[in-house]
Parts: structure tokens; sequence; C-alpha cells
């Protein structure tokens, strides 16, 4: 996926036919990200019967929903998302753009969790197995979209460089 250009605010990449598969992959998994599912967030049994914690955890539902609908109404919309040969042409504002990569991003931290939270500095050495390699695949894919999209705002990053 790169950056072609960007025109009266709007962001437009393109995405090569195996961009469209592989970030089609990434996207599946949205909603991912859970506290739940982290063993660093158990909470404790008062906290689990507070009904403050049961409207969080209603209101975090909800908003997932509703970005899953906004997702798939994204990836069906022909003038955002635009067949192009065997590829695509992916039209996108600021807001989308800071949208896209908050979906990224629960995606990447939701395979991070299920990859088992690996963290060299912390002594927790990446060990895929064959049940959590697929999530260290995903974690990275969902990285290398929010670098294009964070690039495509901000420029590159002094230490990669222009690759545009």
């Amino acid at each position: 996926m790169r950056l072609l250009h960007i025109q009266s605010g709007h962001f437009v990449f393109r995405l090569t036919a195996r961009d469209r598969v592989l970030l089609g992959e990434v996207l599946r998994h949205y909603p991912m990200a859970s506290h739940e599912a982290d063993p660093r967030s158990r909470r404790t049994p008062a906290a689990e019967n507070t009904s403050s914690q049961t409207l969080l955890d209603e209101a975090l539902a909800a908003g997932k929903a509703e970005g899953r609908r906004r997702l798939d109404a994204l990836l069906q919309d022909r003038q955002r998302l635009a067949p192009r040969g065997t590829g695509a042409q992916l039209t996108l504002d600021r807001n989308d753009i800071e949208w896209f990569l908050q979906v990224l991003n629960d995606v990447r931290v939701g395979s991070w969790i299920r990859a088992g939270c690996p963290d060299p500095d912390q002594g927790r050495e990446p060990r895929p197995t064959q049940a959590t390699a697929p999530f260290f695949l995903t974690m990275e894919l969902a990285a290398y979209y929010e670098c294009v999209l964070l690039e495509a705002l901000h420029g590159p990053s002094p230490a990669r460089g222009d690759s545009r």
C-alpha cells in the first residue's frame, strides 16, 4: 500500500492485489483487543461486580460493534475503495485515517495479547507456536499498515528516510 497523492484533503492510496488480501485479513479480525483477554488486566472480584464496570464493558462492546459497522461500510463503498485492475484505490480523509489507525491498533494490540504479550525488554521473548504464529503475523501486518498511514499524515520518519 502506498500513498499516491493528497487532493482536497483526501489521501489516495494504491493497494496491490496482495495488499487487498493482506489488509482484508487484518481487518477481518476487528474488533479484537479486549482488556478481558489481557492477563495483565485481571480484575478483582469486587471490581467485577460493580455497575460502573458493567457499564464500561457495555459501552466498549457497543463502540466496537459500531466500529465494525463503520469498517464494513467503508469496505463496501466503491467511492472510497475502488477496484483498480487487480488492486484497488483507497481514498480517506484525515478523520478516516485517524479512525483507521485506531482499528489497526485494536487488531495489533489484540494480536499481541493473544501471542502472549511478548516483550524482549521485559524478558518475554517472542515464542511463536502453531497456535500463536498467526497472531504474530497479524500483529506485524497491522503495524505495517499503521506505518503507511502515519507516513501519509506526517511524512517519513527520519530513521527510515523517504520510501515513496
